[in-house]
């Protein structure tokens, strides 16, 4: 999941500047798993990766519809 996130995200990134908009659905994945070992180790790697658009002069909004 994280990494097809990431990559879809440095290519719209490249793209130049406007709106990216990206749905990660992690919340399936809770309700029938929980907070498995490799959905946080993908949930750490976006929020690094988050950081990284940040320091490259995007804003960057996260959110959750609960949790």
């Amino acid at each position: 999941m994280a990494d097809a996130a990431i990559a879809e995200l440095n290519r719209a990134a490249a793209a130049g500047p406007g709106l990216i908009w990206s749905w990660i659905n992690a919340d399936d994945h809770v309700h029938a798993h929980g907070y498995t070992p490799e959905l946080l180790d993908a949930l750490r790697r976006l929020g690094e990766f988050a950081g990284q658009l940040a320091g490259r002069g995007r804003t960057v909004l996260a959110f959750a519809d609960h949790g």
